[in-house]
């Protein structure tokens, strides 16, 4: 709709009087016209909006980059543990960077703002404000500490945001779900043969064992892990975890750089052996033997320097066991049980069934739900913590 504007024009009324009208001087009377079209020149009139689109544009921008440090920076989300130490760090100095050209763009127009109506007005606190200087002079006590202090903080922060080194983040891996879990060595050794892997999962509580002081004579108050899958429940009682899959593992190790680590923590199950006292009391009675009797000795080893039979060095070691069952039901593993026995060189009419009777140890064997972490790093994999449910899983 175009706007009309009224213009005044004053035109001299001459009227008859006694004198010379040069004398007088002209008399003028008002007269109003419309013009329909303003002049370019001095703008169209308009209202200003309470909320300017930029300054509303630059706050939510402002805001919604708060929202994203703080989701790349929580551990609790699985985003840091994505992007990583380097690029956690490239994001944050960008979010960074766009808070402070927002800032630029609202803070002067705001202290202006505060300055016309709740400070003194003078010229000196304007310049200095719009020149954002603190150094301005005459400049009020409080508007150079606020530029100050404006001027320091991205400055700051560019420098402070580096030194967070190291921290934890939390990822749920959906690759790493209970499937990939099964009674396993650490890699390197899964084609060797199950004398080795024993060795390598029980050489770490023995060097530990070895010294009284390490292992106290009651066992330790709290399950203890060792190795890679192993943790000591107590004097009695031991679990084998199941390890997470040779090649899920070494994927993730490939994952990691120098300086990184994970530790993953899973819900799996584990072997848990507990030793049974009973058979202390009972190694001549036939009736307790008479259940095992069908079931031969699995293993009848020598172990001796130059492998000299009944050597005076050499010792025989003896297996019995049954239902180390290949599937995970329950049932196929309450009633497992294992005998182990080791003895040295004997003569006469002994045979090698009564030596061993006479030293072995009995072992019931039970599947049960662990919570374990392990700690992973490129070279290395090491079983942290862990704790047994003592009930069979479902």
């Amino acid at each position: 709709m175009a706007r009309s504007a009224v213009a005044t024009s004053y035109q001299p009324i001459t009227e008859s009087t006694g004198e010379e009208p040069s004398q007088l001087g002209p008399r003028h009377e008002i007269q109003q016209f419309t013009i329909d079209t303003p002049s370019p020149h001095i703008g169209i009139p308009a209202s200003k909006s309470t909320f300017d689109l930029k300054d509303t544009l630059s706050v939510v921008t402002a805001l919604l980059c708060l929202i994203a440090g703080v989701i790349i920076i929580d551990p609790r989300l699985p985003y840091a543990a994505d992007l990583g130490f380097t690029n956690q760090i490239i994001a944050i100095g960008f979010i960074l960077g766009v808070m402070n050209q927002c800032l630029q763009r609202i803070l002067p127009f705001l202290f202006l703002l505060v300055e016309a109506r709740y400070g003194q007005s003078t010229l000196q606190n304007f310049e200095g404000i719009l020149r954002w200087s603190p150094f301005t002079d005459r400049l009020g006590y409080i508007w150079r500490t606020c530029l100050i202090l404006l001027l320091v903080l991205p400055l700051a922060l560019s420098i402070l945001y580096k030194q967070y080194l190291g921290g934890v983040a939390t990822k749920t891996l959906p690759s790493m779900e209970r499937a990939f879990y099964t009674p396993t060595g650490p890699p390197g050794m899964r084609d060797m043969s199950a004398v080795l892997i024993m060795a390598n999962a029980t050489q770490p509580f023995l060097t530990v064992a070895k010294n009284d002081r390490n292992y106290p004579e009651n066992g330790f108050a709290q399950p203890q892990p060792f190795g890679f899958n192993t943790i000591i429940l107590s004097n009695t009682s031991a679990v084998a975890i199941d390890g997470p899959v040779t090649a899920r593992l070494l994927e993730l190790q490939q994952e990691l750089e120098d300086q990184e680590s994970i530790q993953l923590t899973a819900t799996v199950r584990g072997t848990v052996v507990t030793y049974d006292p009973t058979l202390d009391n009972q190694r001549n009675d036939s009736d307790y033997w008479a259940p095992y009797e069908d079931l031969s000795l699995l293993e009848a080893a020598n172990y001796a320097p130059g492998n000299v039979k009944d050597g005076p060095y050499g010792f025989n070691l003896g297996i019995r066991y049954k239902g180390l069952s290949a599937g995970d039901g329950p049932e196929q593993w309450n009633n497992s049980w294992l005998f182990v026995g080791t003895w040295g060189p004997h003569g006469g009419n002994t045979s090698d069934e009564e030596s061993w009777k006479q030293a072995a140890m009995r072992f019931d064997l039970a599947r049960h739900n662990c919570t374990v972490s392990w700690f992973i790093t490129k070279g290395s994999v090491d079983l942290q913590d862990g704790t047994v449910t003592l009930d069979h899983f479902h």
